[in-house]
């Protein structure tokens, strides 16, 4: 993860799918 450039695309997306918003 750490070795993923900001740049990348891919990191963006890969932010909310690893950490979804909290379910009510």
């Amino acid at each position: 993860m750490a070795e993923t450039p900001a740049s990348d695309p891919d990191a963006s997306v890969d932010k909310p799918v690893a950490m979804p918003p909290p379910s009510p």
